[in-house]
Order: structure tokens, then sequence, then C-alpha cells
């Protein structure tokens, strides 16, 4: 019965009755015998008709009022007496449940409740931001190496950023933005960390690609409330890494997916030219395809300074190297300038890999300084990758790559201009061996010559294979890949083909936007195609002439390869010796 039930429950909530079958059917029976005052009051469930009938039917001639009114302590002593000498253990209240929280979600959706960030914001339901992050810079010039012109130009902005007072009274404005221009891992974060620390301001770091969303005009949302936070801050700095993410050629006929990309860059634009230099907020944008920026986002009064970030100089690596070395314990015999010198092409990111790898392996060979080994294999390391050992190829496989490797250093010592430092038939990332052949001094520009000494030595190994074994494999995929390449910027980009002209032809007429002028259609495509496959051949044909009138010698690089599997640069220089070098 539903009053039972209700009985039970307030019994079950005295600290200290003894709980039994009798004593439950005891006040069972005496709740409906006895009357008074008390402070339990059992309400009627009139839905209940079983309980509308026991109340009804009661023997206490109240017409059937279900709402009795019990004596709270009379119950406990009249039951207290038959029960005390009982075994019952003792039950105890429950603690009372806390109540629930009350619902105030509203008409929030089941999305909204699901996610945190889609409460209301600035553009409605489901459209809440979160705050931008703005930091403070540890980082000073010092930390910056091999870029020193960038670093004076950006001293002039750190003088402005800490005495603006000084460059207005002469009437000059803090420039609005500066873009850094450069290949991944040049430095241009950090040089723009380097300026918020030496002058003091705080910054934000911003990828333009998180700034690209789904709802169009929810880029546009973020990009206002990044220069919002900025003025709020100010002096401070902006970064955009990435730039190109959001900063392209706007399309001249409106596409869906390009609208919100569109409206992110319309708003920077606005926000860039919103804003007047006395607000103190320096943009600076990274980027490293400046080709295909939109006109609108370069012109003076937006990004007034484009500074390029370049590949450092061999006196620019040694300075990298020497800030990367501070907490490493060199020994003495290690020479910063000698892996300067092979590092020609390493970027800032690169340099301190190497430095970061050599460290790793001192602690593995558990020596206490970084010696020139640790520092020659952190160097092809990061070229070709750790070396594999455990592969286990035939003895047939071994000859071919032996071959196919003194193919490569035969040509490259033949041709000249490399000088070959190291020759490996031991396996190094995908690589079934390696050459390390690398120029003899920092360059900048490239000759016709140049460029297809470069095809012929990509095509050595090939031109080895055949000529030793009669057919080539397939060791010489990556080797194709990158000679293709080389002859198709020979002909599409350096106008180096007679046939095709000196002008410029764009592969892909929508690559960059229209922003510059290059000829494309059938016709031009189909000249490209065959003047790359010219030059590609012509390359084959004059390392095979190489490897033919030098089989002597290419049969003793193989073999010696074979006993030693690695061969320096002084064994080389022994060995190719007899082999006449162009000029």
């Amino acid at each position: 019965m539903p009053i039972l039930t209700e009985v039970a429950e307030f019994i079950a909530r005295q600290p200290l009755i003894p709980i039994t079958a009798i004593g439950v059917t005891a006040i069972l029976g005496w709740l409906y015998a006895s009357g008074g005052t008390s402070h339990l009051r059992l309400p009627r469930r009139p839905r209940r008709p079983s309980v509308a009938r026991v109340a009804r039917d009661g023997d206490d001639g109240d017409d059937g009022d279900p709402t009795q009114l019990l004596d709270r302590s009379s119950v406990i002593d009249d039951l207290a007496a038959p029960l005390a000498s009982s075994s019952t253990p003792v039950l105890r209240a429950p603690p009372e449940p806390a109540p629930r929280r009350p619902d105030r979600s509203g008409a929030r959706s089941k999305r909204a409740r699901r996610h945190p960030r889609d409460a209301r914001g600035p553009l409605g339901a489901g459209m809440k931001l979160p705050p931008p992050r703005t930091e403070l810079s540890d980082v000073r010039f010092h930390d910056v190496a091999g870029v020193g012109e960038a670093v004076e130009e950006l001293a002039e902005i750190k003088e402005y950023l800490l005495d603006p007072d000084r460059f207005r009274a002469l009437g000059a404005a803090l420039p609005k933005g500066v873009l850094l221009v450069g290949p991944p891992g040049t430095g241009k974060t950090l040089l723009t960390k380097a300026l918020a620390g030496e002058a003091g301001v705080p910054y934000q770091v911003v990828s333009a690609a998180s700034l690209v969303e789904v709802y169009v005009g929810l880029g546009a949302a973020r990009v206002h409330q990044v220069f919002e936070q900025a003025r709020k801050a100010a002096p401070s700095i902006v970064f955009i890494d990435e730039l190109d993410a959001i900063g392209r050629i706007r399309a001249q006929i409106g596409l869906g997916g390009q609208e919100e990309r569109e409206s992110t860059l319309n708003q920077l634009l606005v926000e860039m030219d919103g804003f007047d230099s006395i607000d103190g907020v320096l943009v600076v944008g990274a980027t490293n395809r400046p080709d295909v920026l939109d006109p609108a986002l370069l012109r003076p009064g937006r990004f007034d300074r484009r500074m390029v970030i370049d590949v450092p100089d061999r006196e620019g690596r040694r300075e990298i190297l020497a800030v990367h070395s501070r907490n490493k314990p060199l020994a003495g015999e290690a020479d910063l300038v000698a892996v300067a010198r092979r590092t020609i092409g390493f970027t800032g990111a690169d340099l301190a890999n190497v430095m970061n790898e050599a460290a790793l392996l001192t602690a593995r060979h558990r020596h206490d300084r970084i010696g020139p080994a640790e520092l020659d294999e952190a160097v092809e390391r990061v070229i070709a990758g750790p070396e594999r050992r455990s592969r286990v190829i035939s003895e047939q496989e071994r000859w071919v790559v032996a071959y196919h490797e003194g193919g490569h250093a035969l040509a490259s010592w033949a041709l000249g201009r490399q000088d070959v430092h190291k020759v490996s038939i031991v396996s190094r990332g995908q690589s079934h061996g390696y050459t390390l052949a690398l120029p003899t001094e920092d360059r900048i520009l490239f000759s016709q010559s140049d460029l297809t000494n470069q095809l012929a030595v990509l095509l050595g190994g090939r031109a080895a294979e055949e000529l030793v074994f009669g057919e080539p494999t397939t060791g010489a995929e990556d080797d194709l890949r990158r000679a293709t390449r080389i002859a198709h910027k020979m002909v599409t980009d350096y106008g180096m083909s007679d046939r095709v002209g000196p002008v410029r032809v764009a592969p892909d007429p929508e690559a960059t936007g229209g922003s510059t002028p290059a000829l494309s259609g059938a016709d031009v495509m189909a000249d490209v195609d065959s003047e790359v496959r010219r030059l590609v051949r012509e390359g084959h044909d004059e390392v095979r002439d190489i490897m033919r009138l030098n089989r002597d010698v290419l049969d003793e690089l193989a073999r010696r390869l074979l006993e030693s599997e690695t061969l320096a640069r002084e064994q080389l220089e022994a060995i190719l010796g007899p082999v006449p070098r162009a000029a």
C-alpha cells in the first residue's frame, strides 16, 4: 500500500529506531487508531482509490479525512518498550540528497548546452568567441642571429615604442604594419618576439588559418576582437602568422567557399586602416607567399614596410650555431665554422635542430661534451634521417646500391662545383644509401649550365645502373622527381628554353590569382612538356658518357663501398683523383 511506503520512509528518517516487520505493522495499526496533534502530516493522494478507501473506512469517525496529525514522540515511546530487547541492527537515516540545481537554460538548444563555447556572443547564439591571448616576451635581439639587417630595422621601431613623443615631435608616425617575407624556419616569429621583448610591450600571436571559420562573419568578429584587445593593451603588437591564409587575392567572381575568407580579409583591411598610429598598435605579418597577397593589403598605410628574411649565409649560420650552443658544452675540437661550411641552405630552425640532435647523441653515447663526431652525425640526420643498419638486403641489392651511389659521387666530382663529403650504402630514412655533395661556396645565382649539371648529377645513379646491370631499378625514383622539377622550372620560370622562349609559363592560371602575367594554353603546355623531356634526356646522355669513360673508377668506388659501407672525403679524393674535373 502507498501509505505503508510513506510510513517506512518516515521511520527510515529517524536516526535510532530499530526497523522490524513487527514494528512497521504496529505503527501501521496505531496510525488508524490514534489522533492528536503532531508534526507529521501524511497527505492523501486522490488519484489512488486504495488510499481513499482506507481513509473512508477508518474507525476514528472523522468522516474519511485522509489527513491524520500524529505525535511523533508518542509513537517512539510506544514502540521502544516491546522492541528494546530486539537484536535487530540499528538503521540510521541516510543523508538528505542535495537539491538539484534548476535548469535555467531557457530556450538554449541542446547543441549550445553540449558545446561551452557556443554561448551567446557578438554574432548571436552559438557564436561566442574566446578572448585573445596577450603575452609578454622574454626574447631579446641578442637571441636572434643571422638577420642583422632586419634587427636594425626593427630596432628603430623599438625606439618608437619606447619613446613615441620624440618621433611625434618630428612628425613621424609608427608604421601600421611590417611584413616579414621569407622561407619557413628563417626566424620571422622569433624576430617579432624579440621586438616585443625589447620594447617591453605585450603581443598577440594569431594564426591566420584560425581566423577562417565555417560560418560567414565569425572570422571577421575574431579579427575585430583581436584588434580591440590590442587597443586596450596599447602599445602592443599583433603578429599574424601565415598571412596568405586570409590575405590571398580576392576572386573577381564570388564563390561560395571564399565568402568567409574574403569577409575576414575585408575586416582586417578595415581594422588596419581604421585606427590611427597614435593607438600604438603595430601589426606584423609573416608569409612565404607574398606573390599571392591582395594588393589592398600591401599598400602603404597598411603594411608600410616589407623585410625579406632569407636563408643565412656562412657567417650567419655560424652566429646561429653559436646562439644555440650557449647552454651546450662543446668539446675543444668541435668546430662550428666547419659545421657552418657543411650546412649550406640550412635555415635557423634547421641549425637549431642540428645542435639539439648533437646534444641528444652525446647523451646517448654518455659523453660529457659535444664533439665533432656528434655534430657530423647530427647534420646527416637532419639531411637524410637516422641510420637504419638493422635493415637487411640481399648481396645483389648491395651491389646495385653501391654502383648507384658511386655514380652520383663520380658525376659530382667530374662536373665540378660540388665537393663530395661522404658516400654511404647504409640506409637512412627512406633512402637505401646517400651521397653528401655540397657546393664549394654560398651562391644565390645559378646559370643554365649549373642547372644542367645538377640534372646530370641526379641521373648519375640511374646511368651507372644501366651501364653495369643493363637496366635501371626503382632506386632512382626520387632522383627522377627532383630532376623533372628542375627541368620544369628551367622552362616555365627561368626562360631557359629556345623553343618556349624567355617568357614565364603558368602551369595553373589560378595559382597566383591572376596577379602575375603568364602564358598558358594547350600548345604552350605541349612545348613545355617537350622541352622538359629534352633537358632530362640530354643530362642523362651526358652523365652516361662520364660513367663509360671512367668505368674503372666506378668499379673501384663500388668495391670500396661494399667493404666499408661508408667513405669519407679523404678516401673519396684518393679514389676520384684521376678523374678530370670540369672548370
